[in-house]
């Protein structure tokens, strides 16, 4: 029976292409016949990689195939008594103003900034409703009972606000509490969301720095046998985009999805670099021990640092398999939409039967 890494990228409700997937495989009996033993999750990643490490796939299947809501993910950050004087306001300045909470949450998000701003808030939505959800089907046993467990090892990826790192939380080395704070870190965009402070540092969505993070699977201390990364967003360098950008709104959505896309490469290609400069250095000291070891005697300090923190014993001869969607899956991964993210969910286990094969063929039956 063999034993894999899995890493989730984040994506907010697009997740629901990876629940899909997961869930599909787990159905399929995949997961009988491979030995889940690290998991690394960005965003909504990360609550995905808690419902998968306790093996809740029925709850995985509930939260991301309609059964919840925007309302309850996300609330308004600002303050009932602002948001009506924006009512009030809004023939003069030329706006509209949505009447439920609801149609504020999913189509006003420009309503809610300008809110958020004249409320003197920090973000444009609060996460209370995910904190409860988070509570309803993990809770601090929850938490308590992956910490305790050793076979899995769980890990959040996380950025520091006050200096940008990139922060590594693992159920090996954490407590239950700091792992439910992490947690809320994590699905935590910046702006749209509230940072998370845990100790002394103030804490946020690992998106901004990694989207997938698979480099975190190379520091764990758990045995695996290969890699299976998920993302909810398609590979960039297999689509196009033609649509014309006719106003700031397109121009926006456009630029960070190509900065993010840039990130996912990255994510993808590091990996790939380190399996690449591994496999070079032991074949380079078989075939030339002295060039070997002049070679690594040339290394900078700053290379070492890097290398050091790799465990290159997990690397070797390990195959990833990455896992994406063919096209864009939502416009907007804040919206919470029942029967959109039922049929991307589909669309996951559509992807999870075309793969598997690939799958059996990298990691065994």
């Amino acid at each position: 029976m063999s034993k894999l890494a899995l890493s989730f990228s984040g994506g907010g409700a697009k997740g629901a292409f990876v629940a899909g997937v997961l869930y599909r495989l787990f159905m399929k009996g995949f997961f009988t016949t491979h030995t889940i033993s690290v998991v690394s999750g960005t965003s909504t990643g990360s609550l995905i990689g808690t419902l998968v490490a306790r093996k809740q796939f029925a709850d995985l299947k509930k939260v991301y195939s309609g059964g919840v809501h925007t309302r309850d993910v996300l609330s308004v950050a600002a303050g009932r008594g602002t948001l009506q004087l924006l009512r009030t306001a809004s023939g003069i300045l030329g706006i509209e103003v949505a009447d439920s909470e609801d149609e504020l949450l999913e189509h006003n998000v420009d309503i809610l900034g300008l809110a958020a701003v004249l409320d003197g808030k920090t973000s444009i939505y609060t996460i209370q409703p995910l904190k409860e959800l988070i509570r309803t089907f993990i809770g601090l046993d929850g938490f308590t009972e992956i910490v305790n467990n050793p076979q899995v090892e769980l890990i959040y990826n996380i950025v520091s606000m006050n200096n940008g790192d990139v922060k590594c939380y693992s159920s090996k080395q954490r407590t239950a509490t700091e792992m439910e704070r992490a947690l809320w870190a994590s699905v935590s965009q910046p702006v749209f969301m509230p940072i998370v402070d845990i100790g002394t540092e103030f804490y946020a969505d690992g998106g901004l720095t990694e989207i997938n993070p698979v480099q975190a699977i190379f520091s764990s201390s758990n045995p695996y046998d290969g890699i299976l990364a998920l993302s909810c967003s398609p590979d960039p360098t297999k689509i196009g985009y033609t649509e014309p950008l006719n106003n700031l709104k397109d121009m926006l959505i456009r630029t960070l999805d190509i900065f993010m896309d840039d990130i996912l490469l990255n994510d993808v290609r590091v990996p790939q670099l380190f399996l690449a400069l591994r496999k070079s250095l032991d074949a380079l000291k078989i075939a030339d021990p002295r060039r070997h070891d002049v070679l690594v005697a040339s290394f900078t300090p700053e290379l070492n640092e890097l290398l050091a923190s790799v465990n290159f014993d997990r690397l070797k001869d390990v195959p990833i398999v990455f896992i994406s969607p063919d096209v864009p899956v939502l416009e907007n991964g804040l919206v919470f939409d029942a029967e959109k993210m039922k049929a991307v969910f589909g669309k996951g286990e559509q992807t999870a039967d075309n793969m598997l094969p690939k799958l059996i063929q990298a990691f065994g039956a």
